[in-house]
């Protein structure tokens, strides 16, 4: 048994109608993972094994490990890095619509070195499962996706739809309008190149980098008329306290001034009136003579 004999699996990584995709390691070399492709649909082992002879005489991929042929069983191996996968990476971070856009385009300026490859495995990296991160560089995984195998209606930049909707929120491509026009070109097979992607990607960039200097400034101005605000406001605050202090002070400087006296007559004139007729009044003095 070559498999069983040379690869010890670690785990199943899925099962569908057509393969078993593993993660194993070999048993000279127990440091290594590796992903192996058992491919068992006869149909789509006759169309693909001539691209891995090929591949393998060519040398074109250096992932590539090998292939081979056992019980009915077509196995191809390619090298396999541990990483963090894009859905992880989505899903861990809030990343912004910007740094998405520049993610996209870090992923086709990789994916550009990989387009001598047979079209089912260029398909087959641009699945979002397939994308990660490996010591903060963009990687690829080679789990084969065989529906593109035989099917007309697919062709490799058919799953750049599938990678936009990994990436971005149905708001955020629809919001974005230039994004979208990348969505349904892309859905409508237009594109025939990745420099067409990248091309229709500046547009993109271009547009993120006008909202953003567009924010930066409005941040900027807002910034200096709330510091304005602010030295106003202190102003004012400065200007109240002082004219508060000052009212209090002359108040105060007011009651030291005034003397207020209780005088009831100047000499021997009543200063009102009334107590004069009250003191006169008050004043009477009846004698009255003991000696009769």
């Amino acid at each position: 048994m070559i498999f069983s004999g040379k690869y010890s699996i670690i785990r199943v990584l899925e099962s569908t109608e057509s393969a078993n995709y593993y993660i194993v390691k070999q048993r000279i070399q127990p440091e290594k993972l590796f992903i192996v492709n058992e491919i068992f649909d006869k149909q789509k082992i006759k169309e693909i094994i001539s691209d891995f002879m090929i591949l393998k005489q060519e040398n074109r991929l250096c992932e590539f490990v090998e292939y081979f042929s056992e019980d009915s069983k077509f196995y191809v191996v390619f090298e396999y890095l541990q990483g963090s996968s894009l859905k992880e990476y989505i899903g861990k971070k809030e990343v912004s619509l910007e740094h998405k856009t520049e993610f996209l385009k870090g992923i086709l300026l990789q994916f550009m070195n990989y387009v001598q490859l047979p079209p089912f495995i260029q398909y087959s990296m641009l699945c979002p499962e397939n994308i990660f991160l490996y010591q903060r560089e963009i990687k690829f995984h080679y789990k084969l996706n065989l529906s593109m195998v035989g099917n007309k209606e697919i062709d490799v930049y058919s799953a750049l739809t599938v990678l936009l909707q990994a990436l971005y929120t149905e708001v955020e491509l629809r919001k974005n309008t230039k994004l979208f026009i990348i969505y349904e070109k892309a859905e409508k097979r237009l594109y025939h190149s990745v420099g067409e992607i990248l091309k229709d990607m500046e547009d993109v960039l271009e547009a993120n980098q006008k909202k953003v200097v567009g924010k930066e400034l409005f941040l900027e101005k807002k910034q200096k008329v709330t510091q304005i605000g602010m030295k106003v406001f202190a102003v004012l605050i400065v200007v109240l306290a002082i004219y508060t202090l000052g009212e209090r002070l002359m108040n105060l400087n007011g009651d030291d001034d005034i003397i207020y006296l209780n005088i009831d007559k100047i000499g021997t004139v009543f200063v009102n009136p009334e107590l004069q007729e009250e003191s006169t009044t008050s004043s009477e003095v009846i004698f009255i003579d003991n000696t009769q």
